[in-house]
């Protein structure tokens, strides 16, 4: 399961890289979808949760910098 769970965030960060009109994705997919991962990776414990979290974080950081 860990390893599904490790394929979807990365195909989510290649999405949200890939992706011309942010605005869009920000106000429709991010806040249910990161309400979910950010639930699950603060519920998991310390030494299982997933880097692909961060990872991903990293990249809507980074490309919606000026909308964030």
């Amino acid at each position: 399961m860990r390893a599904v769970k490790a394929d979807s965030l990365k195909l989510i960060e290649t999405f949200v890289d890939k992706a011309t009109n942010i605005q869009p994705i920000l106000q429709n997919f991010m806040p249910p979808m990161m309400s979910l991962v950010l639930d699950d990776y603060r519920q998991g414990h310390p030494q299982a949760r997933d880097a692909e979290v961060l990872s991903l974080m990293a990249q809507i950081v980074n490309k919606c910098k000026a909308s964030i």
